[in-house]
């Protein structure tokens, strides 16, 4: 299907019916809200450059905002729907995702409003909670994971103690200088990167019509094969918090070489070699270049210091922006019945597309002309907005439909 024809798929539920189903599958509830914080993330900069309006200054809310907000929210709503399915177990239950919900929304607001500290800490603590859920559901399990999602789970980990690190200090704990730096790129780098690469080789060869190597056969106790892979997912999750070990104690250099060069290997190894991964089709081209924009961001981040924030921003809105919006799609659109929509091109993710290069441009231009800054960080939360209300106008309503096999 090569048009934006709308198939039948299913009819949105009732309000009532939908809570108990977004209970049951997280990201039904999370991925909207992800999205919320997501705008409010880059609003801070436009609020304070143009109207002056700001809780609390934007270099600290806004990273905050769209690493804990937005991504944590995609994370959590993702990992919350898929493991348990994939481990055969039951289904989050409704106060549980709602604690989830409330605390990311409360995350925000606290974000929002200047109280750093309580916020970093709250988020901490709603991914230790996330993960102990998960972790009392393990023992009844009827099947494995794939074994990629111990980077993705290791990711999580990482980023609570990042988050608890950095709330630590904001509270008035004496900190070093490297251990604090070592949080902040837990968090802010660790958070995006692992999780994304951990569901990235689970899903993407799907993209592209091509088996996942993470794909085993079903089984509660491991075979050799999981091991081996999970083992590989393990060692690329050491070698990145080396990285982030090897960059905090003040060698940007190598820890971001070395980060770069682990992206790279690990996809190498995850990703069959194929024609197909050069398929047409939105989701193969966004997929293929927020990868790219990945590798490049991670690496001039490294190659270039006086302008790492700006090459960052290759990874943080091209590299894990678009490709959760791009995942995010798929999830939405597959579970209700319309995932024919993305067989060839998809006008709104395509459009989403555009206005998030848009957004890299502007971002990237306003460290290289100081002068403009203001303005130029305003227009590139302003095409980011726009990247977002494209996307969730075409795909939110979505979340109220149920699966086709429900």
């Amino acid at each position: 299907m090569t048009k934006d024809t709308e198939p039948s798929g299913t009819k949105p539920l009732p309000w009532g019916e939908w809570i108990g189903l977004g209970a049951r599958e997280p990201y039904r509830i999370l991925f909207p809200l992800g999205i919320l914080l997501g705008a409010v993330g880059v609003a801070v900069w436009p609020l304070f450059f143009l109207w002056g309006v700001a809780w609390a200054p934007p270099p600290i809310s806004h990273p905050r905002l769209l690493v804990e907000g937005f991504v944590g929210s995609f994370v959590l709503g993702f990992l919350g729907t898929s493991v348990p399915r994939l481990l055969e177990v039951r289904a989050f239950a409704l106060w549980e995702t709602v604690s989830f919900a409330g605390a990311l929304l409360a995350v925000g607001l606290l974000h929002f409003f200047g109280v750093a500290g309580w916020g970093d800490g709250l988020f901490g603590i709603t991914l230790l909670f996330f993960l102990g859920r998960l972790a009392s559901r393990f023992p009844s399990r009827k099947d494995n994971p794939p074994p990629s999602f111990v980077l993705a789970l290791s990711g999580v980990l990482g980023a609570a103690a990042g988050a608890l690190v950095e709330s630590s200090e904001r509270m008035g704990l004496t900190l070093s200088p490297e251990l604090r730096q070592l949080g902040l790129l837990l968090l802010y780098q660790g958070l995006p990167l692992l999780p994304i690469l951990g569901v990235g080789a689970f899903i993407l060869p799907r993209f592209y019509g091509l088996p996942s190597r993470e794909s085993l056969p079903e089984g509660r106790s491991p075979t050799r094969a999981w091991i081996g892979r999970a083992l590989a997912a393990l060692a690329a999750a050491l070698l990145l918090l080396i990285s982030f070990v090897w960059e905090a104690a003040g060698a940007p250099l190598g820890g971001g070489l070395l980060r770069a060069g682990t992206l790279v290997g690990y996809l190498l190894y995850a990703i069959p070699a194929s024609r197909e991964l050069f398929s047409r089709g939105t989701v193969a081209g966004c997929a293929r270049l927020s990868l790219l924009l990945s590798v490049l961001g991670l690496l001039l981040g490294s190659l270039s210091l006086p302008l790492r924030a700006a090459w960052l921003h290759l990874f943080f809105l091209g590299g894990a922006g678009l490709l959760i919006l791009t995942v995010g799609a798929r999830v939405i659109l597959g579970f209700s019945g319309r995932g024919e929509l993305l067989a060839g091109r998809y006008r709104p993710l395509s459009q989403a597309m555009a206005w998030i290069l848009g957004a890299i441009l502007l971002r990237i231009a306003a460290d290289l002309v100081p002068a403009r800054r203001d303005l130029l960080l305003s227009g590139a939360s302003l095409f980011w907005l726009g990247a977002l209300v494209l996307w969730a106008w075409a795909v939110l309503p979505k979340v109220r439909c149920p699966d086709v096999e429900d």
